[in-house]
């Protein structure tokens, strides 16, 4: 079965969620918040280097543009898509500055991401392996804090 495709938006929520159950479960957890900065300096070069790095792998990662002119790269596709995933259920921002994000983690979560990735990357092992080195440089350089 060929591989499914999806778009920039749906790869950056199957990989914040997979990144925040992996800290979980590292952490020995299942369930609780996880969350990523929202620190637009860090949080957009973090983007761009993974853009840059992953874009052979995940062609989705194109649909994100980053403007180089002011002092740190910015992608006003970026904070379109985070806004998105706040309006479907998939992240919160439940603190008043907005300055960090939590991927919501619901009872079924794990298993509805599995599914997808299942979905997504068919039998081809070495986008597995692509995508989980994007999760963990997403966990690694994103992740703030958890409760």
């Amino acid at each position: 079965m060929p591989a499914k495709r999806v778009d920039a938006e749906e790869l950056l929520a199957l990989a914040l969620q997979q990144a925040a159950l992996a800290v979980l479960k590292q952490q020995q957890r299942t369930e609780g918040d996880v969350w990523f900065t929202e620190d637009p300096p860090k949080l957009h070069r973090t983007f761009k280097e993974v853009r840059d790095r992953f874009a052979d792998s995940f062609p989705e990662l194109r649909e994100l543009s980053f403007n180089a002119e002011g002092a740190f790269p910015y992608s006003p596709e970026l904070r379109q898509i985070l806004g998105n995933l706040q309006l479907d259920g998939v992240i919160g921002r439940r603190n008043p500055s907005f300055d960090r994000f939590s991927p919501n983690i619901f009872p079924d979560t794990k298993a509805v991401v599995e599914e997808e990735l299942a979905a997504f990357f068919g039998e081809d092992k070495k986008l597995h392996d692509a995508f989980q080195q994007l999760v963990g440089e997403l966990r690694d350089k994103l992740v703030v804090g958890t409760k």
